[in-house]
């Protein structure tokens, strides 16, 4: 994949397969198997490693274990066919060797020729099918090393699958928590909505009320009803002077006389009223 040639990101990804020819015996090359039997050119591989669910790359990956313990039985299998196959060939060139010894001693030279190319065509064989034998070993324990490493990312990805289910679990329980909490905060929200109506139209009526009993409220309406008060004594004391114009009285209704000085009197006593309000009381009274 480093021998790639730089191209743009959406340019499509083709495997190179030109070193290989129709009889490249792949499984039998490391490098070759290396590339091209594990999928390192298939685009399709990481594009799936990306876009695939956990499960299904599990069971691909089971799959292959799979599909890898047949390959290997199949290899053993033929090797154990290799190794009997090497066996009777070892027999075959010791029968050979013991009748080429016959015919040496025999005395027919053409015959021991013979036998002896048949021996050295044998011995070669056998030769051929040891190197192929060593060849399959070392295969052999290529792929179990492989399978071996197989089952270990099997056992991470189940173990990161297991993990991945727990955290989903957690967000699973934090996200019903936020979903509670919201509906805690709506309902407050709510409740404090209606509390804000509610005293939005009852703090009016307080406020008026508080002020009703405030103490300037009481001395407001004193000076109101002292003010009516004070204006119509002017009125009377207008009228009384067009009719009486000798009488003398005092301008002034508000002017402190001795009597009054530092007096209390509730207005249910009329005998504690000082002289200037019955005064003016008697004025009205009289107009």
């Amino acid at each position: 994949m480093c021998n790639l040639p730089e191209q743009a990101s959406d340019a499509p990804l083709d495997p190179d397969l030109r070193p290989l020819t129709h009889g490249t015996s792949v499984w039998q090359s490391g490098e070759a198997s290396a590339t091209y039997i594990q999928g390192m050119l298939l685009p399709r591989l990481a594009s799936d490693l990306y876009t695939l669910p956990s499960e299904v790359l599990m069971n691909r990956a089971a799959k292959a274990m799979v599909l890898n313990q047949h390959y290997q039985a199949a290899l053993f299998d033929r090797v154990h066919d290799a190794d009997r196959v090497i066996t009777s060939l070892d027999g075959k060139v010791t029968l050979l060797r013991q009748e080429l010894q016959d015919l040496k001693e025999g005395g027919n030279p053409d015959a021991v020729a013979v036998t002896e190319v048949r021996a050295a065509e044998a011995q070669s064989l056998a030769e051929h099918l040891r190197v192929e034998l060593d060849k399959a070993n070392n295969h052999r324990a290529s792929v179990e090393g492989d399978l071996e490493k197989a089952r270990s990312e099997s056992a991470s990805l189940e173990r990161q699958l297991v993990d991945l289910r727990e955290r989903l679990g957690d967000s699973e329980g934090q996200l019903r928590s936020a979903r509670a909490q919201v509906r805690q905060m709506e309902t407050e929200l709510l409740d404090l909505a209606q509390s804000k109506e509610a005293l939005r139209e009852d703090l009016p009526k307080r406020a008026v009320e508080k002020y009703k009993e405030s103490p300037g409220f009481e001395m407001g309406l004193v000076w109101m009803g002292r003010v009516s008060l004070e204006y119509r004594y002017q009125l009377a004391l207008a009228r009384l002077q067009a009719r009486h114009p000798g009488v003398e009285i005092e301008l002034d209704p508000f002017v402190t006389l001795p009597e009054d000085a530092d007096s209390r009197w509730p207005m249910s006593s009329p005998s504690t009223i000082p002289a200037t309000t019955r005064r003016m009381s008697w004025l009205l009274f009289i107009f």
